[in-house]
């Protein structure tokens, strides 16, 4: 299923409940993608903290070392949150799941998925799980719900390949504490790196701060003072005449800070209001030098890491190798549009309020933003590891090597699906002067 077919752009949400979403009652059980969670993008998360995946392998093919003579549905893990429980339970992306709460699960049926959306959603959840990744050892895992604090880096890597040192950071989420964890890997690991692969491909947005962190520390340093991107309202707000904006206050945790009838809209390059720049200073240990990038993205790459893409697009070699799970891989979410909150009695209220486009006036890209190259998002092998196919083809546009060809050729997988939406706010939120959210 690809997702931008799905309504992304204007909703109303009762306020405090948008953080866990159970789709326990959803009449669509049988439908190609669940919302499980909605990650808090302010650094917290109450959950389990993992995300399984149902993977259709062909028969007489082997995948995550289960071979099978007929075709034959698995449940693999897709990701799991750094810090959560199922983190510190030892749980990791490519564990093959065997039994759940005591039930051993073979051949993956619509009714089992049920039973598999009711156990995620739980306060806790006993796993007996194959580690898929390094061999066929059994392991019981129990994990309990709890509130953690998140660590938002899948993973950061330097691989060395041909005298290159090519780095590589899977990001989960443009959460409110990214930029600590940042500067930690771009001045401990990546000084020396030669190339960069950026992986988005579960990353649903969050602060647009964050985002412009992130580009800084990319950006070569020509780019410095040079214009990001622009923030584009309509023409009621430019002219003043949207007397309603004078009761709806920039932030409703600080009420007194003006209201958002007191901003300049106006478009232009000497307006900071709306015209947001790159800052080569603020980022702790970024690169300089880099002229080519590439990202691994997918269907569930939104708002906040679409902004970081599209913003570094006129001055970089930008590439796009698309993850494909239960989908092509063809293209990203795409939400080039955004919204500040507007509350109503119990209820928040997000309409499309602006756009942005880069230095180039590039944006716009309501259905997604194409991707170059696609590959399986394999699930069989962990983050950073050169032969999953995702990443052994990002690392094929910057060398040649006839091992990372034959990792990208194999696919035995027929079918696959996921359960859990990747912390995506499904939000380009704008709070002036203060941290702001896709």
């Amino acid at each position: 299923m690809n997702n931008n077919s799905r309504p992304k752009y204007s909703y109303i949400t009762e306020i405090g409940s948008e953080e866990n979403v159970s789709l326990k009652n959803n009449k669509n059980l049988n439908s190609n993608n669940f919302t499980l969670l909605n990650s808090n993008i302010y650094g917290k998360e109450s959950s389990l903290g993992f995300s399984p995946a149902l993977v259709t392998i062909a028969k007489d093919n082997t995948y995550a070392n289960i071979h099978v003579t007929k075709d034959s549905t698995i449940c693999i893990i897709q990701w799991v949150t750094t810090g959560s429980p199922a983190f510190k339970a030892g749980l990791k992306r490519g564990d093959v799941v065997y039994r759940i709460n005591n039930k051993e699960y073979v051949d993956w049926t619509n009714y089992d998925t049920e039973e598999l959306v009711s156990a995620i959603t739980g306060p806790s959840i006993k796993l007996t799980i194959r580690d898929g990744v390094n061999g066929n050892h059994l392991k019981d895992l129990e994990i309990h719900k709890d509130t953690y604090d998140i660590n938002p880096i899948f993973k950061d890597t330097i691989l060395n390949f041909n005298g290159k040192k090519i780095a590589y950071l899977a990001l989960q989420t443009f959460s409110y504490n990214v930029d600590s964890f940042l500067n930690i890997t771009f001045t401990n690991k990546f000084q020396n790196a030669t190339d960069l692969i950026v992986d988005l491909r579960y990353n649903g947005g969050g602060y647009v701060e964050m985002a412009e962190y992130l580009d800084n520390l990319i950006a070569p340093l020509s780019t410095d003072n040079k214009i990001m991107y622009t923030t584009y309202f309509n023409q009621n707000f430019i002219n003043k005449s949207a007397p309603l904006l004078k009761n709806i206050p920039l932030d409703y945790d600080f009420p007194n800070n003006g209201t958002w009838f007191d901003l300049n809209y106006l478009p232009s390059s000497d307006n900071p209001q709306m015209t947001h720049r790159f800052n080569k200073s603020i980022a702790k240990g970024g690169l300089t030098s880099l002229s080519k990038i590439i990202f691994i993205v997918s269907s569930e790459t939104a708002s906040a890491s679409e902004l970081c893409i599209n913003n570094l697009k006129p001055y970089m070699d930008v590439h796009l190798v698309g993850a494909a799970l239960g989908n092509k891989g063809d293209r990203t979410f795409g939400k080039p549009v955004g919204f500040f909150e507007i509350r109503i009695g119990k209820y928040r209220m997000w309409m499309p309020n602006f756009e942005t486009k880069n230095a180039n006036n590039e944006g716009e890209y309501f259905q997604g933003m194409k991707t170059e190259k696609q590959a399986l998002d394999d699930l069989s092998k962990n983050f950073g590891n050169p032969a999953e196919q995702c990443l052994a083809t990002a690392l094929n546009e910057l060398i040649k090597s006839e091992s990372l060809n034959s990792s990208v050729a194999k696919n035995p997988i027929l079918k696959s699906r996921n359960f859990v939406t990747p912390n995506r706010t499904n939000k380009m939120i704008l709070k002036p002067n203060i941290k702001r959210r896709f």
